[in-house]
């Protein structure tokens, strides 16, 4: 089995190479995500794990990692003798890694899935289980983990109507993987059910929820940072602030469109503009001069020098965070809440932060990504779908003039985030039993 495999990954990395060579070119460490891959570590790493078993935890990108944090504490602090070892695909995904879990792990970019490698690699960590989040299914390194004796689990794991078509047309090959693994923690019933189609064993498929609602820390009390944040924008302490968050290309447009036609008809109402990659300031600068809106920017360093004029009244009406994990915090000073990526096909934003500083979300419709949490809001009716720029002009002004509308959609998207909390909890209980701890 290992050589259809190989043959197959073979022919997939030969395809995603120029990929592969155009994300080497965009990191800093060029070497250590290329040496990583073919399982050549650093010194560090290698002294880090010498003469220990470890705990493998494997996360794609960005998101999984985040999710994953108070699971990993969990864990380290029931294992103390092991070291765990946090593997990333994506090079954003390791530096948030290095952020957040970098003091309790050693953090390494995930091997190519060719048997050698994989083989060489559960050889040098020697792990006591191998963890891998929503459904990472590697078949080489899963053959080559169970073959050492390892544990193997899916944490928190999902199944997106793409990949279980996907896995389906292949369920006769991937048989001998499926039975590999020991446990599949899923987040919904719907997953599960999937995985269960795709030949899982029922035994295997338990569902535990999803981990990214137990890292949404709120402070209790805002107090003074509430009104310092305020000023920080250039509000005053009765305006009534519009939060577009994360946007992307095409929805800048939109949305400051949407905004200077509500502020026409009441001059207290201010917005927040976060895009989501913050390369694109010059881009909604222009939009924001083309609509003569008076504004401020977080940070002007990514600006081409003498490219655009800009200005920065007294009291602006528009503050543009283009900084890298500050929009969290600016939460505490909306109103109303739109999630960006969903007016155009991106597949939307997680709500989740917003809806834990209990703010009302307004979203387009293209949310795919985010597909389970959002059908779920918008069942409860806790949160605002818009199918086009009007709809979208016309929840906003609803929602952000009527004080009774804000408190109603913020109050049933808080209950049912703090209601579904714990997922973490469930998951490490039976990774604990996996490992034999009771």
């Amino acid at each position: 089995m290992f050589l259809l495999y190989d043959i197959i990954f073979i022919i997939f990395a030969l395809g995603y190479m120029p990929f592969f060579i155009l994300k080497l070119s965009q990191v800093d460490d060029k070497k250590r995500l290329l040496f990583d891959r073919l399982s050549f570590y650093s010194s560090r790493v290698r002294e880090g794990i010498k003469g220990r078993e470890t705990i493998w935890i494997h996360a794609v990108s960005v998101g999984e990692t985040l999710a994953v944090k108070d699971f990993l504490n969990k864990v380290h602090d029931a294992f103390p003798e092991h070291r765990i070892v946090f593997s990333t695909v994506t090079p954003t995904g390791n530096r948030v890694a290095k952020k957040i879990v970098n003091k309790i792990t050693e953090i390494i970019y995930f091997p190519l899935d060719i048997s050698f490698i994989t083989n060489r690699v559960i050889r040098f960590l020697h792990p006591s289980i191998v963890i891998l989040m929503e459904t990472e299914l590697w078949p080489n390194l899963i053959l080559s983990a169970h073959k050492s004796g390892a544990k193997i689990v899916i944490v928190n794991g999902r199944l997106s109507p793409k990949s279980f078509r996907s896995y389906y047309r292949v369920k006769g090959l991937l048989h001998s993987v499926f039975q590999k693994i020991d446990l599949y923690l899923m987040q919904t019933e719907k997953y599960a059910k999937r995985l269960k189609k795709i030949g899982v064993p029922d035994n295997k498929v338990f569902i535990t929820g999803n981990m990214k609602f137990d890292n949404i820390e709120i402070p209790e009390d805002l107090g003074d940072d509430y009104v310092s944040l305020k000023r920080k924008c250039g509000f005053g302490s009765d305006d009534l602030i519009l939060i577009a968050a994360s946007t992307h290309r095409g929805e800048e447009a939109i949305i400051v469109d949407i905004y200077s036609k509500l502020h026409a008809e009441f001059p207290h109402l201010k917005m927040l503009i976060a895009p989501r990659h913050i390369e694109r300031t010059d881009e909604i600068i222009e939009l924001l001069n083309k609509y003569q809106l008076s504004y401020k920017v977080a940070d002007l360093s990514g600006i081409s020098e003498g490219k655009i004029s800009y200005k920065v009244d007294v009291n602006n009406d528009v503050y543009m965070l283009n900084t890298i994990g500050d929009l969290k915090r600016m939460y505490a000073i909306g109103d109303v809440v739109f999630m960006g990526g969903s007016l155009v096909k991106h597949g939307g934003q997680n709500p989740l932060e917003a809806i834990g500083y209990k703010k009302p979300i307004v979203t387009g419709r293209h949310v795919f990504n985010f597909s389970d949490i959002y059908q779920t809001l918008f069942e409860l009716g806790a949160a605002v779908k818009v199918d086009s720029p009007n709809m979208c002009l016309e929840a906003i002004r609803e929602v952000i003039f009527n004080e009774e509308k804000r408190y109603e959609l913020s109050k049933k998207a808080y209950a049912w985030l703090c209601k579904m909390k714990g997922a973490s909890e469930k998951n490490f209980e039976y990774v604990r039993m996996l490992l034999g701890q009771t």
